[in-house]
């Protein structure tokens, strides 16, 4: 069974909900409150997890491109700082 961790309205989860319903997958939601705050870590324990990578690779075109990086990131330097972490990673890499 997936377990999905999202907050209040989010669209992508709804995204995930609606390939699970096609995929005939049992999805469990966790609703959690976000406190505006990014944890600079890789993940929970290190382990890079599926809902990092989906993350990461939705704002790398902003964290990328330096003038949308100032328009849309420049609140955010923990959001930031996480987005450089994984993409230091080799894993990372192209």
């Amino acid at each position: 069974m997936l377990t999905l961790y999202t907050n209040d309205n989010n669209p992508a989860a709804l995204k995930i909900l609606i390939a699970a319903n096609f995929g005939k997958a049992d999805v469990n939601v966790q609703i959690l409150q976000v406190n505006g705050k990014v944890n600079s870590e890789v993940g929970v324990m290190n382990v890079i997890q599926v809902c990092d990578i989906i993350i990461w690779s939705t704002l790398y075109p902003l964290y990328k491109d330096s003038n949308l990086a100032a328009e849309y990131l420049c609140e955010f330097p923990e959001l930031t700082n996480w987005l450089k972490s994984f993409g230091d990673k080799k894993e990372f890499q192209y």
